[in-house]
């Protein structure tokens, strides 16, 4: 081979490294990049702007999604302030109760002047079980009138999941944005309310024929300013899945679209609605994002919440969500909430919640007419009244035998007296006549046979009987139960027994008071899960099973 020759294949093998670099360079800028756009992390406040007074310390949520299918297992984030001093940056939390990831704080400082704070926090759930959003809560104070900022610094924030990579990139990262002033417009001493309640407040409905309801959220405007909206709802409800069951649960829509002339006064709730029922089947979905929207026909449980993340003028001021029932088996009960919270763009961040239950009736209640008015005595809270805002709870009571073929339940909300006797009525279409049996159940509670007109005991769990004994007759029919106990132990979700899960539960729960953990654990009703809560499960282990 001439000289010639061997600089030409040089030239050749050159210019093919080259290429190749070339084609390896825009093979990862252009695909392998494309493809990392994807796996982004988008960080949002809720709300997105609010008003404030001066030196009043508010919340406000940072809001942290993966993509779809997607989990994030760490977090390390910076926030800084203008015009506002942060007095606490939260630890990292799944956004919804179906996930139970726990974050463990790994790294947590905050400047004196609280202008800056940053905070890291890891988990260890597996990649299958890690959160898709998740949220951290800011509390701080406006320093002086005017317009005050909460913003992320982008070049320090690092979040981690179950990707390629493992660190995500940085997508959209919005900042919050606060008008502190000196005159929130709010009358003193009145707290700013809202309401949730569902409609129709009744409903009659044959078995396997379903029934609309509609659940509504709306801001007392005579308690707050007009511009007082809602960022944020979240809900707890039972049902009795003996009697119906959830068919659907619609998008959440902006009523205020289709009634723009709802008054003022919205007690009670069902001013909203004057004339009819509407129609929201027209109504275009809020862009607002779910963060659960989930029932369980086994246990009569629904929870819905959802969060919007917009600014304070776009946010809606009477969100609704339809509820469709299916009749299952006659009888009656209610949708009753367990809790509401309801957030917005206001100083106190969340509103005062006041709530209305619907109820439903379930094929022919003609046959007969027997009221029952009972009073009953719950473990561990007996001999007292119960924290003010758990004085209140729905039991299922059932009637059997007395010539019944099948076992007709209803669901009631019963209310605590000074001395911790709870009263409630029941309506049943049943015969009048003798050889009834009651058996009654409550929310975290196991199952109570009773066959005699006034039952006694001389310790918790020791009554017990076989075939009933009750004569009803048509009308009011007043027991007093009270003289033995409803058995503590079968916690949410119930499934009638008293087993590790319960005990474990209220373990884990131990000495919190957030709402979730007093719905689910309190069983003394003092408004904690303590040492006395997880004595009453241990000794319910004995007993253990639903009295049939």
């Amino acid at each position: 081979m001439n000289d010639v020759s061997k600089k030409k294949v040089v030239l050749l093998l050159a210019v093919g490294v080259l290429a190749a670099a070339l084609f390896g360079y825009f093979l990862s800028v252009y695909v392998f990049r494309t493809r990392a756009v994807t796996e982004q992390i988008n960080v949002t406040f809720s709300p997105a702007s609010l008003s404030s007074g001066l030196n009043v310390e508010k919340q406000i949520d940072i809001v942290l999604a993966a993509p779809q299918a997607k989990g994030i297992s760490g977090v390390d984030l910076t926030l800084n302030a203008q015009n506002a001093k942060i007095f606490d940056l939260s630890n990292v939390s799944p956004l919804g109760s179906d996930n139970k990831s726990v974050f463990t704080e790994v790294k947590k400082t905050t400047t004196t002047d609280g202008s800056s704070s940053t905070k890291a926090s890891v988990t260890i759930s597996g990649d299958t079980d890690l959160p898709q959003i998740v949220r951290m809560k800011v509390s701080f104070k406006c320093l002086t009138a005017g317009t005050a900022k909460l913003s992320i610094d982008k070049s320090k924030l690092e979040v981690v999941g179950n990707i390629t990579n493992n660190t995500y990139d940085v997508g959209s990262v919005e900042e919050a944005t606060i008008t502190c002033t000196t005159d929130v417009s709010v009358t003193p001493g009145i707290q700013p309310t809202a309401y949730t309640g569902i409609l129709p407040t009744s409903s009659n409905f044959a078995p396997g024929v379903k029934a609309p309801y509609y659940m509504f959220f709306a801001i007392d405007k005579s308690t707050t300013t007009s511009s007082s909206a809602i960022s944020a709802v979240d809900v707890n409800l039972t049902f009795d899945p003996k009697i119906v069951e959830i068919s659907e649960i619609g998008d959440l829509k902006d009523f205020g679209t289709l009634m723009p002339n709802l008054p003022a006064s919205l007690l009670p709730l069902e001013n909203i609605v004057a004339t009819a029922t509407p129609d929201i089947s027209t109504l275009p979905a809020l862009p607002c994002t779910k963060i659960d929207r989930a029932w369980d026909n086994s246990t009569g449980q629904i929870h819905i919440s959802y969060v919007c993340v917009m600014s304070a003028d776009k946010l809606p001021q009477y969100p609704v969500i339809s509820l469709t029932l299916l009749g299952k088996a006659q009888g009656q009960g209610e949708l009753a909430y367990q809790n509401a919270k309801i957030t917005g763009n206001i100083p106190q961040d969340a509103y005062v919640v006041k709530t209305s239950n619907a109820k439903y009736y379930v094929g022919d209640q003609t046959q007969g007419n027997v009221k029952l008015n009972l009073k009953l005595k719950f473990q561990g809270i007996e001999n007292k009244q119960p924290a003010e805002n758990l004085r209140s709870m729905v039991v299922k009571c059932s009637l059997s035998d007395g010539g019944l073929s099948s076992i007709q339940s209803q669901s009631a909300t019963f209310t605590s007296d000074a001395n911790g006797i709870w009263s409630g009525s029941l309506s049943y279409g049943v015969p009048a006549g003798s050889g009834y049996k009651v058996l009654c159940k409550g929310p975290k509670h196991l199952q109570k046979k009773i066959c005699d007109a006034k039952p006694i005991e001389t310790y918790p769990g020791t009554y017990s009987c076989d075939h009933g004994q009750i004569t009803l007759k048509s009308g009011e029919n007043n027991f007093d139960f009270s003289g033995i106990y409803m058995l503590v132990g079968d916690l949410p979700p119930q499934n009638g027994l008293v087993n590790a899960y319960d005990l474990s539960l209220i373990i884990n729960l131990l000495d919190r008071s957030d709402a979730e953990s007093v719905r689910v654990a309190d069983l003394n009703l003092d408004n904690n899960v303590g040492a006395m809560d997880q004595s009453l499960v241990i000794s319910a282990l004995s007993h253990k099973l639903d009295e049939q």
